[in-house]
């Protein structure tokens, strides 16, 4: 309201409220409780030793510090394995389906992570059998010509069908409604 005031705007015209975050048992993630997982540490993975060493580089309290290490003992006893930006995109797009908390857990990105390499390895396999056919309709040109053409092809191919099928995945868990869906 003082924006209002001393600028006569209104300083936002729309509001997104958003769940609350928790961890895997349940309690509320917050750098002052030392419960928070970077996203980095997520994609690229970290040792248990490497998270405890962040977590004393913080200020936490003393009493919070042993909480949060047991905490990450018995979440990460081998440390967070790599998951991968898609997985961690994944995972953020499925806990978005609802207002309920999130209780964010690592093991269901490694989760997401097995789908994606199942996804790439079934695209893989479609780009090599479509290297072996000619396209229909087109004239026979150069390998290395034709080679780019079916790349560009495939790849727009996929990505539309990853989009498209993304999209009613997450419609499917009403994550949103159809009328969103065309915004």
């Amino acid at each position: 309201m003082l924006s209002l005031h001393l600028t006569g705007k209104i300083p936002f015209n729309e509001v997104y409220c958003h769940s609350l975050i928790r961890d895997s048992e349940g309690r509320k993630m917050s750098k002052s409780l030392g419960n928070v997982i970077d996203p980095i540490d997520i994609m690229q993975g970290i040792t248990l030793e490497e998270l405890n060493t962040k977590l004393k580089l913080g200020n936490l309290d003393p009493k919070e510090l042993k909480t949060a290490e047991k905490y990450q003992k018995t979440s990460f006893p081998q440390g967070i394995p790599e998951c991968g930006a898609d997985a961690l995109r994944m995972a953020l797009v499925g806990y978005t389906t609802g207002g309920g908390d999130i209780a964010f857990d690592v093991s269901v990105i490694h989760g997401y992570r097995e789908f994606t390499i199942f996804i790439a390895g079934s695209g893989l396999i479609c780009y090599r059998t479509l290297l072996q056919q000619d396209l229909p309709g087109h004239q026979v040109c150069s390998r290395s010509s034709r080679l780019r053409l079916q790349a560009s092809l495939f790849r727009h191919k996929v990505w539309q069908g990853v989009i498209t099928g993304a999209l009613d995945l997450a419609q499917a868990f009403g994550c949103f409604q159809e009328d969103q869906r065309a915004s």
